[in-house]
């Protein structure tokens, strides 16, 4: 089953040179899913136009695994901002880690621009604690194969990651987690997705989150649907407001943004952008 969702935004006619843009999004999402295994959906007519006249579009998917006790759940978000791919790209994928925000986070890096992350998403009671482990990376390959027109920023749930975390935490190495709370915790059986960003122009860019997840036990698809969507919204949102001054807080020493094609993000290049 597909459903699509319009988020209203700012009602702005994207064109490049007084064109509409709308061939050119459907031409880049023929060229990713030409390239990958799994295809991104194509926005509908109605959905286009909602999308480049400023809107959030959004697809949830629920795909039923005959193999799995848990159906899958797929949420894709598109956005437009008219902005660089490289401005966007570091607004969505800088992380400024914080001991005491809500979620825990434990952040291993590796190289090229990939890392390995370990969450901790406490609930409300009843629902118990979610957390799970994913290893990053940049598409590399499809960064090359369509001549650089399409990064991708890619995670998967990572091999043996739970016994890993899990020795993280037994060791005191991760702060507010106790071995106790771990265990009465669900670890996720699924968690993949992506940001893909798409250069349209030089000033133009088509982001799409693509989130695989289930959050298991009692908890209904809708939830799920429900909430990856709205942190899809609000984390779209967030990126433009950041995209407005990330050349001034964007900090490689403290988190390195690597290209798709698995190069380091020179800060100079957000500053030229800004200009």
């Amino acid at each position: 089953m597909r459903t699509w969702v319009l988020l209203v935004g700012i009602c702005l006619s994207v064109t490049a040179g007084g064109q509409d843009l709308q061939p050119r999004i459907v031409e880049l999402i023929e060229l990713y899913n030409a390239h990958q295994p799994v295809a991104l959906p194509l926005p509908e007519s109605d959905a286009l136009a909602e999308l480049v006249g400023g809107g959030i579009v959004m697809v949830s998917e629920r795909i039923k695994n005959s193999a799995a006790e848990d159906d899958r759940i797929r949420v894709v978000g598109y956005r437009i901002y008219e902005r660089p791919r490289t401005t966007v790209w570091v607004s969505a994928l800088f992380k400024q880690l914080d001991p005491d925000a809500h979620i825990i986070e434990h952040l291993i890096p590796g190289e090229a621009g990939g890392y390995r992350l370990y969450q901790y998403l406490p609930l409300p009671w009843p629902i118990k604690d979610r957390h799970w482990a994913i290893t990053v990376n940049k598409a590399i390959t499809l960064a090359q194969s369509t001549a650089d027109q399409i990064w991708e920023h890619r995670w998967d749930l990572t091999p043996d990651g739970e016994s890993s975390a899990y020795n993280l935490v037994a060791q005191g190495l991760i702060p507010r987690l106790d071995k106790d709370r771990f265990r009465k915790a669900v670890y996720l059986p699924r968690n993949q997705g992506g940001w893909t960003a798409f250069k349209v122009t030089d000033d133009v860019t088509l982001l799409s989150s693509h989130v695989s997840t289930v959050l298991s036990g009692w908890i209904p698809d809708s939830f799920v649907a429900a909430y990856t969507r709205r942190r899809v919204d609000s984390m779209m949102g967030q990126i433009e407001e950041s995209a407005a001054s990330v050349h001034e807080f964007y900090d490689p020493k403290q988190f390195a943004v690597f290209t798709g094609s698995g190069e380091p993000i020179d800060p100079e290049q957000l500053q030229r952008n800004a200009n």
